[in-house]
């Protein structure tokens, strides 16, 4: 039930099922309430706070005082025994939900982006505002979201429906808000109604903005104000939070729900799990190479209204999860990140958990790693958690007591720098990452020297190949190449819609994952898979300039204008995923070769229509792709001062750098990328794409024939 000054806002027929336009009209009363209206007055021309850790916000405390802040789609539930404020800003077309119980001085606060969420989200926000009376009253305050979309009212006295076009994003959800608070059987007292019209201005070119973009609310008096917050007031883990605001959308578990952030009885952050695919990866891959301009049309609802920071955010959030594409890493075990205040009262706040991992990167850092050189545990107890550690008893390793004895030396102040750093790797080494003997090192910079790779074959030739087609049934079309490692890559062709920046192109996603099990060297317990991830990013990135060309898409080696159906408004989404099953080195040719090969086995159904969802998708008719103009990768490697092509994975451990040249059948170059730390001469690079193209013409032949033999072998 929603009232205003104590008495119900209109009369309903049926309040447990409004009709679409008695809510409206619910809506428009709320606008046009003269208490109301007295009260935005008020909250408009009061002081915007500026909140910060270094200041005191006004409130008079001598100590900072306890903030809790919500992101989109997060919630809070707040106790005046231990928070002083609580808030949130960077609302657009979102909108901000304070509810405050009368009896108890609970605060409730969420910011909604979405109609979707909103009802299950309400209910969130009640389970502990309200102690199951419903004779408990509740101030409410709605502040955020501005008039993108218009409502035209007509003649409401006289009997007659108000009719509007229901458009934009922050028209619905003020309306799914008003239709849920009126058919719950709480009293809610609407305080604050700053919303739509009322938070609009215009600038000269017509483009709406809102007003008030924040607010904040003393805990200890329910009083509202307008407010922005910096970095630094935002409450712990930022860029993980701005993730999961989006990457919620492809985990089931949060679907239509509210994020749950923080713990009202413990007076702690507890940052709930949520998973994010690997599409987030492709996307941000995407994303990290467009302009300013570029991201705040693609990422933002309401472009001319968003803050100055805004592609700042959305860029740092894009390199967490670059570096970062499995979300395991973030929540290993599907376990809540935990932080709790730092002791002295203010709203800094300090990680719970840590891992032997964040303890050789505060190596650096003495003072650190004597902070916290509590994580560390030996030898029996080692898979018990501990507070200072990790809930996941995968991020932690026996520790052997002289190991610790190093990692405590390092921990000293008067030593440098550099031996810290030496100890760091020391640990590495008794921790059984050992490259190759000097012995098998001679034997191999021998055998280049007589133009034998370790294996028998010659520098500039490869070893066997084989292709097998469909080992992916569901997928659009799958390969499974063998060149010394063993790779599968995955096509999967989806309806999408082209950028607005390429409309006559359609979109390509790369990614590669290594699996921990395909080389001794990303088994090892200490990096827990760190090898194979960074490997994945690697491989993915050079695969991207490889074949996909530049950011405009010339040069590419996959020909993005055959993946539009109609142009502007309907393309082709074609994701490709590479599975690094088992690997022997030239991870990068065997996932070329494999690309191409599975491009070739790829069945596009035909698709007709003018825009989704009238797009007719056929189940009989297939197009093939044209893959004449695909090319393959040819990676010459310098071991010692000779280079050398298909390389062993033992041999790969011993090279100063290697050059990737992308090459299609005619002999045109698509790409180039460079691996390693050794510097070129540029006329050693020229030397080396010469002899790039002669072997390329050797690899595409053996293709070829083991492309029309998998094809021979299905049709039999």
């Amino acid at each position: 039930m929603i009232l205003v000054d104590g008495v119900p806002i209109l009369p309903v027929s049926d309040p447990d099922s409004p009709s679409p336009s008695q809510v409206l009209e619910i809506l428009a009363a709320l606008l046009d309430h003269p208490s109301l209206l007295r009260a935005l007055h008020l909250f408009k021309n009061t002081p915007e706070r500026r909140f910060s850790i270094s200041e005191e916000s006004g409130l008079g405390s001598i100590t900072q005082p306890k903030c809790v802040y919500v992101f989109q789609r997060e919630y809070a539930i707040v106790d005046p025994a231990f928070v002083d404020v609580a808030g949130t800003d960077e609302a657009t077309t979102c909108v901000g939900l304070i509810i405050r119980n009368r009896s108890n001085g609970k605060i409730s606060i969420t910011h909604l982006d979405s109609p979707d969420i909103v009802e299950m989200g309400l209910a969130q926000m009640l389970s502990q505002t309200f102690d199951h009376d419903l004779l408990d009253e509740m101030d409410v305050h709605l502040i955020g979201g501005f008039e993108d979309a218009s409502l035209k009212r007509i003649n409401r006295s006289d009997g007659s429906e108000i009719h509007g076009k229901v458009d934009g994003y922050s028209l619905p959800l003020c309306i799914k808000l008003i239709e849920t608070l009126w058919r719950r059987q709480e009293k809610f007292h609407i305080q604050t109604f700053f919303v739509l019209g009322h938070n609009t201005r215009r600038d000269a070119d017509g483009h709406a903005y809102p007003i008030i973009t924040g607010f904040l609310v003393e805990t200890s008096n329910g009083s509202v104000f307008p407010a922005c917050f910096d970095k630094s007031s935002r409450c712990p883990d930022e860029v993980v939070r701005r993730i999961r605001i989006t990457a919620c959308n492809d985990d089931s578990t949060w679907r239509g729900k509210l994020l749950e952030t923080y713990h009202t009885q413990d007076d702690k952050f507890i940052i709930a799990p949520c998973y994010w695919s690997w599409r987030q990866f492709h996307i941000a891959l995407t994303l990290q190479h467009l302009s300013d301009s570029q991201i705040l049309l693609e990422c933002s609802t309401s472009p001319y209204a968003e803050g100055p920071d805004f592609v700042d955010n959305v860029r740092r959030q894009l390199d967490y999860i670059i570096k970062h594409p499995d979300w395991r890493e973030t929540f290993p075990k599907k376990q809540p990140r935990v932080f709790e205040r730092n002791g002295q009262g203010g709203p800094t706040w300090l990680n719970s958990y840590y891992t032997l991992r964040d303890l050789l990167l505060r190596a650096r850092c003495p003072a650190a790693l004597r902070k916290h050189l509590n994580c560390i545990s030996r030898n029996d107890d080692w898979h018990r958690p501990h507070k200072s550690r990790d809930l996941s008893s995968q991020d932690a390793i026996p520790v052997l007591p002289f190991q610790v004895g190093i990692l405590k030396w390092a921990a000293d102040g008067e030593s440098c720098c550099v031996l810290r750093r030496f100890v760091c790797c020391l640990y590495l080494r008794t921790s059984g990452m050992n490259g190759l003997s000097l012995g098998e090192k001679l034997f191999i910079q021998g055998g280049i020297a007589q133009d034998l790779h370790s294996d028998g074959h010659k520098r500039l030739t490869y070893r066997p190949m084989y292709v097998e087609n469909g080992v992916i049934p569901q997928a659009n079309g799958s390969a499974r190449d063998g060149m010394g490692g063993t790779d599968v890559i995955a096509m999967q062709a989806e309806i999408g819609r082209p950028s607005p920046l390429q409309p006559d192109k359609g979109k390509v996603s790369i990614y590669v994952d290594c699996s921990p099990t395909a080389a001794p060297m990303f088994e090892c317990n200490f990096m827990q898979g760190r090898a194979a991830e960074e490997l994945s990013t690697e491989l993915s990135v050079a695969l991207q300039r490889c074949l996909l060309g530049g950011k405009s898409g010339a040069g590419a080696g996959i020909y993005l204008s055959s993946l539009i159906v109609v142009e502007g408004k309907v393309c082709w989404d074609l994701y490709i995923d590479g599975l690094v099953v088992s690997s022997d080195g030239n991870l990068l040719d065997a996932l070329g070769a494999a690309i191409k090969a599975s491009l070739e086995f790829t069945s596009q159904p035909e698709a007709s229509g003018e825009d989704q969802p009238e797009l007719d998708i056929s189940d009989e008719e297939f197009l093939q792709f044209d893959t004449s103009g695909v090319p393959v990768i040819v990676t010459l490697t310098k071991v010692g001062r000779h280079y050398i092509g298909d390389v062993t994975s033992e041999e790969e451990s011993e090279m100063s750098s290697a050059v990737s040249v992308c090459i299609n059948g005619k002999g045109l170059i698509s790409g180039l990328t460079k691996r390693g730390g050794a510097g070129l001469d540029p006329s050693f690079i020229l030397d080396m794409i010469s002899v790039a193209k002669h072997v390329s013409k050797q690899l595409i032949d053996q293709l070829d024939s083991k492309i029309s033999a998998a094809e021979a072998a299905e049709e039999e």
